[in-house]
């Protein structure tokens, strides 16, 4: 004998089935975004893996290591200066780059000099992977495609291109400025869709940062 469904009844299980679809469904995505990004951390690290024995130097890595005296002897009444010296720099004259010449000093801090390079190094992978996901969130949020934007990604993570900014001391400042300049962008996309002023002046911030 069949028992008659009502109407409240069938529209009860059918949203019940929807929001069970729509979890699964996000479910797999997030276990797609998570095996997407352990292999563009895997990817990295096999490719950029005889850095870490390296000890080869970039012709403009001696300006960093050896002639700028912040970064081969660190001690905290520099940070505050570092900042404040724009128009006539210790050492790079008409080169302001604060924050690359403090990350390097934090790596100086832990042991990095000319004769042992692994801080810089792995400083340099970290940034470099940081900024391969980020490209491929930003990659997914234009193309809403998840397998292109990985594609892209993974040729980006491991293009001979990025080898010497990787290898050297003195790459640091591009890869922090492209970590800066990527967050200012997807700061800026979470405020267009969300329309939330934080997202705005996060934006702002990340972008100022970009340019230091």
């Amino acid at each position: 004998m069949n028992v008659p469904v009502s109407k409240e009844n069938f529209f009860r299980t059918l949203l019940k089935s929807c929001k069970s679809i729509l979890l699964n469904h996000h479910k797999k995505k997030m276990l797609v975004f998570s095996m997407i990004g352990l292999f563009i951390i895997s990817l990295v690290l096999l490719t950029y893996f005889p850095l870490f024995s390296a000890q080869g130097r970039t012709i403009d890595d001696d300006d960093y290591l050896i002639n700028h005296l912040d970064i081969k002897n660190p001690n905290l009444s520099s940070f505050g200066r570092i900042f404040i010296e724009i128009r006539k720099t210790s050492n790079f004259k008409g080169y302001y780059q604060p924050l690359t010449i403090i990350s390097l000093m934090i790596d100086s801090s832990l042991g990095g000099n000319s004769n042992h390079l692994l801080p810089y190094t792995i400083t340099n992978i970290a940034l470099h992977i940081a900024n391969v996901l980020l490209l491929f969130t930003l990659l997914y949020l234009i193309f809403q495609n998840i397998y292109t934007s990985a594609l892209i990604s993974f040729i980006f993570s491991v293009h001979p291109i990025f080898l010497e900014i990787i290898a050297g001391v003195s790459g640091r400042k591009t890869l922090l400025g492209s970590l800066f300049a990527l967050f200012s962008i997807l700061f800026y996309i979470g405020y267009e869709k969300n329309k939330n002023v934080k997202f705005y002046f996060l934006s702002l911030i990340t972008f100022i940062l970009c340019l230091l």
